[in-house]
Parts: structure tokens; C-alpha cells; sequence
């Protein structure tokens, strides 16, 4: 196994290993599979071990890379379908517009805020709010873009390349921007914030597990937004 699979959170729940497992470790074996919320031929979907509201969401691809910015493009409609399917599920069923974040890594020192080193696209149920949109223009050079892994694919392989951070809410549009020197979990701060607990953006400190939990409950209607949402052995594990 590649040395960096072999310490990667991601990969041991993909894989199923106890080793190396933060869901487990957080909630114990006793759950079983059933953090799978949702797997396709090359991604997963789980509730983020950090999830700040419930419905905190992860999608991640099977394929260990830094960022969505490194996807291969021929899962460009997998991802898309899926993020589509995700982003209803969240919104039917905790009543609030589902955000899309994600803080992309060009390399291992240059991360762009992001806390692991395995892509993963975040998304959460908090409504309609422009905080996260207006608190990236304000504090970067911001892209205005509909087209989420292409211009994280044009960000990370721009002249030198470069991280990024970027955000998309149905009401307000989407936007990308290059992140050198952003602050770790930058977007976990801003949704701290919003809720009220300012102090409890680090997800390692304060993981929320009820909320954890209340995401897995809440996936017993997931399938019918996602199924079938790719050829060939999509799957729900509940």
C-alpha cells in the first residue's frame, strides 16, 4: 500500500480499515458501515467528523488526491450528479439551502486551508446566507465561476499553480479564489462563527458527534436523490 494511503483518514473509511478510522474512532465500531451514507464506483459520501451543524457532508473521491482540482475529468458527471443528488437530499431534509465548500491543495505545504490530505467537497444545510461569498471577496481575489472542477483545475495548474479556496450556494452564485496563505478550516471559522460558537472551528477539539450522528439517521432518504446516480454499482449503504 502507498505510504500515504496506509496514514490516510479518508482511505481507511473507504477501505474499511480500523486503522487510521476517525468515524470510528469518534462514534465506535458499533456503526458499523453504515457512515457510507451513499458510495458510487469512485467516491463515498459520509458525514464530516467535524460536522458543525447537522448534515455536515463530505463527498470524497476513492482515488487519493490532494483536491478536486486533481480529479480525472472522465468523473466529472459522476461527481456532479452526485454533489446534485447531496445538495436536495440536505436541503429536503434539514429545511436550509445547502452550501458547497471546499479548500483546495495545490501541494502538501501549500493547502489552502484545507485539514487533511485527501480531497473532499464539504457541503452543509445553512441557508441562504452570502457570508461565505462575501467573506471570500473580501479577504482574496475572488473568480465569480459556475464551473467548480474546471476552475479548480485551471487554479492548481495555472502558471505555477496555486490552492484555492471555493464556494457555491444555488442563491448566490459560486466563486473561486487563489488561497496561498489562507487560514486552516477557513470556511469551518466562517460557519462557526455564523452559528454562534466562534471558538469551536476545529473540528479536532470539537467534533459535534451528535450532529454526526443526526447526518447517518437522516441518510435513510439519501437513495431516492441519488439511485441510480451512476452506471454500474452505485450503492447505499443502509
Amino acid at each position: 500500500m502507498d505510504d500515504r494511503r496506509a496514514i490516510c483518514i479518508s482511505c481507511a473509511e473507504i477501505e474499511r480499515r480500523p486503522d487510521s478510522h476517525l468515524l470510528w474512532d469518534l462514534l465506535g465500531r458499533d456503526i458499523g458501515e453504515s457512515y457510507l451514507l451513499y458510495e458510487s464506483d469512485n467516491f463515498i459520501v459520509v458525514p464530516g467528523a467535524d460536522a458543525l451543524v447537522p448534515g455536515y457532508t463530505l463527498i470524497i473521491p476513492r482515488e487519493h488526491i490532494l483536491s478536486l482540482g486533481y480529479l480525472p475529468d472522465h468523473l466529472d458527471t459522476e461527481f456532479d450528479t452526485i454533489l446534485t443528488g447531496v445538495k436536495a437530499w440536505l436541503t429536503a431534509e434539514f429545511g436550509a439551502e445547502a452550501h458547497v465548500f471546499e479548500h483546495g491543495a495545490k501541494n502538501f505545504r501549500e493547502k489552502g486551508g484545507a485539514c487533511a490530505d485527501h480531497a473532499h467537497t464539504q457541503v452543509a444545510p445553512i441557508g441562504t446566507t452570502d457570508t461565505y461569498l462575501t467573506a471570500l471577496q473580501r479577504d482574496f481575489t475572488t473568480t465569480e465561476t459556475s464551473t467548480y472542477l474546471d476552475a479548480a483545475r485551471d487554479t492548481v495548474a495555472r502558471g505555477d499553480g496555486h490552492p484555492y479556496l471555493f464556494t457555491h450556494s444555488d442563491t448566490h452564485g459560486g466563486a473561486i479564489a487563489i488561497a496561498t496563505g489562507a487560514k486552516s478550516q477557513y470556511f469551518r471559522r466562517l460557519l462557526a462563527a455564523q452559528i454562534s460558537k466562534p471558538d469551536e472551528w476545529d473540528g479536532v477539539l470539537f467534533p459535534f458527534l451528535d450532529n454526526m450522528r443526526a447526518t447517518i439517521d437522516a441518510a435513510l432518504t439519501l437513495p431516492k436523490y441519488l439511485e441510480p446516480a451512476t452506471e454500474g454499482g452505485s450503492r447505499n449503504r443502509r
